[in-house]
């Protein structure tokens, strides 16, 4: 199993070329893509990824650093004449899917093609099994925001396991169950410090208290997420979702003051191979 980091930074930080959200997985030839924020295509490309290798699409969830990379990656598709691969998400994917097939169809005088016809989102049943090819995937449903659902997906392949979180509040009650003995638990994270970073380049005391009050509520601290990777026994941790500014020794550093793996930045471009 290879996994390529295909986007790796949080929200607006795509400015800094880390990419929004996206992680590649390839087994025997095919690849699965779990999430697709901007900038993913290209990485895709410069990792020598066939687009029609793409046999399945995990969403997490919708907010635009994960998901608007979609029209882009679609439109490939409709160019190169594959088959469309299978999109399974939260609440709202069909209808998502559905924006991006009109988003393609007005961006070009010869309408949608035809292959892309067939494409559409499938909203998952968290705890379902679901099974595309080499590759069987399960979700749960994760807290993030009260506007949306958000997931975490488990993918199995060759008798490896990789977790990937999403954007969450992340909590040991379910987490570690979910990411038991994976072998690599790829975790959004952010360190105090590289929050004070972020926060100090906002022009206003009240935009620093409303970006305060929205991030710390919806997403995961390091310490945290290093002890639940301890806990659940995974092999490796990638920390991902990187703020603007964020100091990745330090986010490394505090992560290893808790895990007794192996801990480290999910690079993007970068690609590891899970035996």
């Amino acid at each position: 199993m290879k996994i390529t980091f295909c986007g790796t930074g949080a929200g607006a930080s795509y400015v800094a070329d880390r990419g929004g959200s996206s992680v590649m997985i390839e087994v025997n030839g095919d690849a699965m893509l779990v999430d697709c924020g901007p900038g993913a295509v290209r990485r895709i490309y410069k990792a020598g990824v066939e687009f029609g290798a793409i046999k399945v699409i995990l969403i997490t969830h919708l907010h635009y650093d994960h998901a608007v990379g979609l029209p882009e990656l679609f439109n490939r598709f409709g160019r190169m004449g594959n088959d469309p691969p299978r999109i399974l998400g939260p609440a709202g994917i069909a209808d998502y899917i559905e924006s991006c097939k009109r988003l393609i169809t007005v961006s070009t005088s010869q309408g949608l093609p035809p292959q892309l016809q067939a494409l559409h989102g499938e909203q998952i049943v968290p705890g379902q099994v679901y099974e595309v090819g080499d590759f069987t995937a399960d979700a749960i449903e994760v807290p993030h925001g009260p506007d949306i659902q958000a997931l975490s997906w488990r993918v199995r392949a060759e008798g490896s396991t990789v977790v990937v979180s999403g954007d969450l509040k992340t909590d040991e009650e379910f987490m570690v169950p979910f990411a038991s003995d994976a072998d690599l638990l790829i975790h959004e994270a952010y360190s105090h410090e590289g929050l004070e970073a972020l926060f100090a380049t906002l022009p206003t005391d009240y935009a620093r208290e409303s970006a305060r009050q929205y991030f710390e509520p919806t997403h995961s601290e390091v310490s945290v997420v290093a002890e639940i990777a301890e806990t659940a026994d995974v092999k490796r941790l990638a920390l991902t979702h990187l703020v603007p500014g964020e100091q990745e020794d330090v986010l490394v550093r505090t992560a290893q003051d808790h895990f007794s793996g192996e801990a480290f930045i999910a690079e993007p471009g970068h690609s590891l191979e899970i035996a």
